[in-house]
């Protein structure tokens, strides 16, 4: 950890549990202030990790699927126990500041080859809200699902008929009709 001044404000720089350099606002211009803060920060700091290190995925994904029943309708709570189930699975049961950047896109990774790039980025929506939830509640100093990318879907382009193929079609068309018409006229023995 160290402190740097910015515009007259003291901020600190620390690793979080992933190993990424975090900084914070010390809301002070005098370096004694600021290193009041800091002592302050690291008891804070201490008791986030502690609380961090005891809770597993499982326990997470069941309190998520409380509260997602207060606020979802009944198939958003089926897709998102579906994708945290999977996610389960193929991860394993850890502790919630283990999981990284890494497992989440070899996740979806594998998502995006078995199944396709929509699953894939219905499971990174479900993920994200799920460890968003769990950065709000303070199992997680960051969401590691912020810093992997969302996978991007195939523009559909529309087709067009040339005017040649346009004349084709619309002589079917017209061809199917008049096949239809007459099925209906013999069917109701009006022939």
């Amino acid at each position: 950890m160290f402190l740097s001044k910015r515009n007259g404000i003291y901020y600190l720089w620390y690793l979080d549990a992933q190993g990424r350099k975090q900084k914070v606002s010390t809301k002070s211009t005098t370096k004694s202030g600021a290193l009041t803060f800091l002592w302050t920060f690291k008891s804070k700091e201490s008791v986030t990790t502690t609380k961090e290190s005891r809770k597993k995925i499982s326990n997470l994904f069941f309190e998520y699927q409380e509260h997602s029943a207060t606020i979802h309708t009944r198939h958003t709570q089926r897709c998102y126990k579906d994708c945290m189930d999977q996610f389960l699975e193929a991860i394993g049961d850890k502790e919630v500041s283990r999981i990284g950047v890494r497992e989440i896109e070899r996740f979806l990774e594998k998502k995006r080859t078995e199944v396709s790039n929509w699953t894939a980025r219905r499971h990174h929506i479900v993920l994200a809200s799920v460890f968003e939830a769990a950065r709000r509640w303070g199992y997680i100093t960051s969401n590691p699902c912020r810093q992997v990318a969302r996978a991007k879907m195939v523009e559909v382009h529309p087709v067009f008929f040339s005017e040649d193929e346009l004349r084709k079609y619309i002589i079917l068309l017209k061809i199917l009709i008049s096949e239809t018409l007459c099925y209906v006229h013999l069917l109701q023995g009006c022939g």
